[in-house]
């Protein structure tokens, strides 16, 4: 009986320390057959030499009929035979009769004794012939035959192979796996590692698998084709393996890696989204910000009344362009708008007539227009002023003419138009960075590897789908929040730094954990959702191409909700509001940044955009499922 508890080997590696083998829980019955299955470097051989005493366990014990291995080696040593593959631990210049009869000593057998073992083992592997030539001309499996009759030599109770079938041809291949047989009838404890997976099937009752130094399975072989529901022990191994990999995050790391090295990806993803918001926020900094910084510049006749020239002159903002035709001016871009006077205005005002001002726009040019209403609240000011005057000598106060003002003021804090702004373009810069960062990533993940004959090498791999397609999301996702997190940082830093008049409406203070943590899941549960969305149509197309006609209506539809909320205030946003997908993170952005913190508003929101990605996940996976879908058109 083998028994190994918490074995542990620590080797280092220049100034590394690296576990070969952890944690290996592994207990053998007398007679049985075990097959030690795991790639190159898995920590079989490591075992195994642990197990034939020559090396330590850096933690753990091993057990062999109850003699604690490492304590008492020579005890076990005379109970073992081992073989390790490719060493067969000859001597090249000693026959191999006398190599086997050199060996036989260590073991305390007699010259007697070893002369009819030695005859009987050759006879069993076909070594007369070859008996008594010396080893160094051996072919590497005639070495291998003599090493193997070694390790039997003297019919020891447990016995290691490491590869034992390693080099030789199929015939000796065969004798050798009748001698397994043999010895297990005679009551031998047998391990031995391999990969023909149909000599472990053949000849072992139970099998240990071994992964990064790592036990992934250990028990009877039916165990194992029950579990699987499979007895193809070839295809059971790899995904044993691939389950001990964590294949989502092996799938995700290497679809990451592979989309970071996309130039494109980059670019449509990260750069264009971010250098088009700051674009945004100069734009509608500049809206702000025009009427205190701009010249606006007004054409008029050369004979227009002084009086009028005189008021407008007086203001820094106004600049007056004398024309001989003032329309032509502004229709030349020479001017922003143009004013027609009458010469006699002044005569006229004084004579109690109503002469006429007319202000001449550009109607297509907004800068035009805003020029007009500040020349328009020139005149006014002037017009009231004149009103005031003749009311007082007519001894009449303006009270008389205007029984009662009306003030209008806000509900909320005082806003001088730039949280407005701010809460306008913030949430449509945010969102359509999330999107526009997970839409060149799906396209080319789904539609592109069918495009690329890449999908049919993955699908014949023995991963499950369910992880393959988990692991392409999840990147998609990935690059949804950082390109909506750089979108952010773009946007909060722009104002910050690049704006004079939105930089005061930004103020976060107060409820700065709360509106992290409401902004950060609402941007990954978008980026979830969204991506899903973007699979299930990049799984729809057969190339990168038609991928892109789809989604490119999805970015349409998905920015609908912003122009719903544009003319709404927050104290106008309904729960039901927050019910409905993407329409809820624009409405909750929008609170948020008027400092607007509910809570019922965060749970609907979370609630419907989970429940949304769950509906549409089972959509995409079905897709994933069907062959024509993942494999496109053949």
């Amino acid at each position: 009986m083998i028994e190994i508890k918490g074995v542990t080997k620590y080797f280092k590696e220049k100034k590394q320390t690296i576990a070969a083998v952890q944690d290996i829980h592994v207990t053998i019955a007398q007679g049985e057959i075990v097959g030690l299955l795991g790639e190159n470097g898995a920590g079989k051989t490591t075992l195994l030499r642990m197990l034939s005493t020559v090396l330590e366990p850096s933690e753990g014990n091993m057990f062999i009929h109850g003699i604690n291995i490492h304590k008492q080696p020579d005890k076990i040593k005379q109970r073992i035979g081992v073989l390790f593959g490719g060493e067969t631990g000859l001597y090249d210049r000693l026959t191999a009769r006398e190599n086997l009869a050199y060996f036989a000593k260590f073991y305390g057998m007699s010259k007697h004794e070893t002369k009819i073992r030695v005859e009987e083992l050759a006879k069993r592997f076909g070594m007369k012939d070859y008996l008594d030539r010396r080893v160094g001309g051996f072919s590497k499996g005639m070495r291998q035959k003599v090493a193997i009759a070694r390790t039997i030599l003297h019919n020891p109770d447990v016995i290691l192979f490491d590869e034992p079938t390693t080099g030789l041809d199929i015939t000796s291949a065969n004798m050798f796996r009748e001698l397994i047989k043999s010895l297990q009838r005679e009551g031998k404890t047998i391990i031995f590692s391999s990969h023909i997976m149909e000599e472990v099937e053949m000849l072992c009752q139970s099998i240990i698998m071994i992964h990064k130094g790592k036990m992934i399975y250990q028990g009877t072989n039916e165990q194992l084709y029950k579990e699987e529901e499979s007895t193809d022990l070839n295809y059971i191994f790899m995904s044993r393996i691939v389950r001990g990999l964590n294949m989502i995050w092996h799938i995700y790391k290497k679809e990451l890696i592979d989309c970071l090295r996309d130039r494109k990806t980059i670019i449509f993803s990260v750069l264009i989204p971010i250098l088009l918001n700051v674009g945004i926020i100069f734009f509608a900094d500049k809206m702000m910000a025009r009427d205190q910084t701009d010249s606006m510049s007004v054409a008029v006749t050369k004979n227009s009344d002084a009086s009028v020239i005189d008021w407008l002159k007086n203001d820094d903002n106004i600049k007056v362009i004398e024309s001989k035709n003032p329309l032509s001016a502004v229709e030349q871009g020479k001017a922003l708008a143009a004013l027609k006077i009458p010469g006699d205005f002044s005569s006229e005002m004084r004579n109690m007539k109503s002469p006429e001002v007319t202000v001449y726009i550009d109607s297509s040019s907004m800068n035009s227009g805003a020029t007009a209403d500040y020349i328009q609240n020139i005149l006014n000011k002037h017009r009231e002023a004149i009103v005031n005057k003749r009311l007082g000598q007519l001894n009449v106060t303006s009270q008389t003419i205007a029984p009662f003002n009306v003030v209008e003021k806000g509900v909320s804090k005082e806003d001088d138009g730039s949280l407005t702004m701010i809460a306008m373009f913030a949430p449509m810069i945010i969102i359509m960075g999330v999107l526009g960062g997970i839409l060149p990533s799906a396209n080319d993940i789904f539609a592109g590897e069918k495009e690329r004959k890449t999908m049919e090498a993955l699908l014949m791999s023995p991963v499950k789908r369910t992880q393959l397609l988990v692991g392409k999301w999840l990147t998609i996702s990935t690059f949804g929040i950082i390109s909506g997190l750089l979108s952010t940082l773009a946007f909060v830093l722009s104002v910050r730094y690049l704006t004079t008049v939105l930089n005061n409406a930004l103020q976060l203070k107060g409820h700065f954990t709360t509106f992290i943590f409401s902004f950060l899941v609402s941007l990954t549960l978008l980026a979830l959702l969204g991506a899903m969305v973007l699979c299930i149509l990049s799984l729809l197309a057969s190339s990168v191409k038609e991928a892109q006609s789809y989604t490119s209506q999805i970015m349409m539809v998905a920015i609908l909700p912003y122009f719903l909320l544009m003319g709404k205030s927050v104290h106008e946003l309904q729960p039901s509001g927050f019910l409905l997908p993407i329409y809820n993170v624009f409405a909750l952005m929008k609170q948020l940044l008027y400092g607007v913190y509910d809570m019922q508003s965060l749970a609907y929101t979370i609630g419907s955009l989970s429940v949304c990605t769950v509906v549409l996940f089972t959509i995409g996976y079905t897709m994933f499922t069907k062959s024509r879908w993942v494999l496109g058109k053949g």
